[in-house]
C-alpha cells in the first residue's frame, strides 16, 4: 500500500488526482490551509491535513512540508498549484531526501514559467510564436510602439491564468499600464497583438531520466472571462504538429514531471503560435483521465 500526499486541495485538479489514486488503491492525504476542500471531501481522501499558506508562508509551509511527510510516512509527494510547486523545487535536494518526487529542477522551472524565457526557447526551437519585445530599460514606449505597433499585448513574465495581461491600444494607455504592471509584478514582456482564435493544449509528463512517458492535447471551447480567461470546456483532440512543436522546446529545458505549453490559431495567417508554459498540473486534468490518459 503506498501513501501519496496531495498538496493544494482546493484545486480541482487535486481532486482528480485524489480520485485516481485512490481507485488503485493508493492512501491519498489532502493538504490544504483549511480542511473544507473537494478532494479532502472525496470517499478517495484517507486524511486531511491543514497547512501554512505556501503563497504567504513560504518558510513555514516547507517547515510543515517536511515534517508532515515524515510523521505521515508518505512515499510520495504531488504538488499540484504554483505556490507549493515552487517551495518544493527551490529546496527539491532536502525534500527528495524524505519523500519521492517528479519535479523538475529550479532552474528548470524558472526557464518554463517566465513568459520571456519560454519565449526566447520557442525561437530557438523555430517554433511560431507572437512578435516579441523583451523591455531592459523604462521610458522606451515610442521606441517600443514603433516597433510593434497598436494594439499590443503586455505580459508580466511571472504570473497565472490572465492575470495582469493587458491589450493597450494607444501610447498612453502603453505608458499607463506598462508602469503599472511593472510596479505591481515587475518584469513583463510586450507582445503583437494577435485577434483571437483557437486555442490549445500540450499536456506531457516526463519520468525522472527525462523520458516523454505520456502526452495529451485538448481543444479550449470555452473561457471565462471571455475571450481571454482560462478554458472553462475543452474537448481532447489529434494533433502532431503541436506536439512536435512542444517536444521540440522541452528538449532545450531538462524536465522531469508534467507540463503543459499553450498555443494559439491566428485567424489571419492560419499559424499556430506559442504562447506560454505551464509547469504544473493544468485545472481541466480530468479530461485526459477520462480520455484514457491518466
Amino acid at each position: 500500500m503506498k501513501r501519496i500526499l496531495v498538496t493544494d486541495g482546493q484545486q480541482r485538479k487535486a481532486l482528480s488526482v485524489c480520485r485516481s489514486l485512490g481507485k488503485k488503491g493508493i492512501e491519498v492525504y489532502i493538504a490544504e490551509t483549511t480542511r473544507a476542500t473537494p478532494a479532502g471531501f472525496s470517499k478517495y481522501c484517507t486524511k486531511r491535513l491543514l497547512s501554512p499558506d505556501p503563497k504567504e508562508q513560504p518558510g513555514e509551509y516547507l517547515e510543515w512540508l517536511l515534517r508532515a511527510v515524515e510523521v505521515n510516512q508518505i512515499d510520495m509527494l504531488i504538488a499540484t498549484d504554483e505556490g507549493s510547486i515552487e517551495i518544493i523545487c527551490g529546496a527539491r535536494d532536502q525534500v527528495a531526501q524524505r519523500v519521492c518526487i517528479l519535479m523538475p529542477e529550479e532552474r528548470s522551472l524558472l526557464k518554463a514559467v517566465h513568459k520571456g524565457n519560454s519565449v526566447k526557447v520557442a525561437m530557438e526551437a523555430d517554433v511560431p510564436c507572437p512578435k516579441t519585445i523583451f523591455p531592459k530599460e523604462e521610458d522606451q514606449e515610442e521606441q517600443w510602439s514603433r516597433e510593434l505597433g497598436f494594439p499590443m499585448v503586455i505580459k508580466p513574465c511571472r504570473s497565472n491564468g490572465s492575470r495582469g495581461i493587458r491589450v493597450v491600444w494607444d501610447l498612453d494607455g502603453l505608458r499607463r499600464e506598462g508602469r503599472r504592471i511593472h510596479r505591481e509584478y515587475g518584469e513583463f514582456i510586450l507582445q503583437q497583438c494577435v485577434p483571437q482564435g483557437l486555442r490549445y493544449d500540450v499536456c506531457l509528463i516526463y519520468d525522472k531520466k527525462g523520458f516523454l512517458a505520456a502526452e495529451f492535447v485538448q481543444k479550449e471551447l470555452r473561457h471565462f472571462p471571455e475571450p481571454m480567461g482560462p478554458s472553462t470546456i475543452q474537448e481532447s483532440v489529434h494533433f502532431p504538429l503541436l506536439l512536435d512543436r512542444a517536444k521540440r522546446m522541452m528538449e532545450r529545458i531538462p524536465w522531469q514531471g508534467v507540463v503543459e505549453l499553450e498555443f494559439m490559431e491566428d485567424p489571419q495567417s492560419g499559424e499556430f503560435l506559442f504562447m506560454e508554459i505551464n509547469g504544473k498540473l493544468w485545472a481541466s486534468l480530468e479530461l485526459a483521465v477520462l480520455s484514457g490518459v491518466d
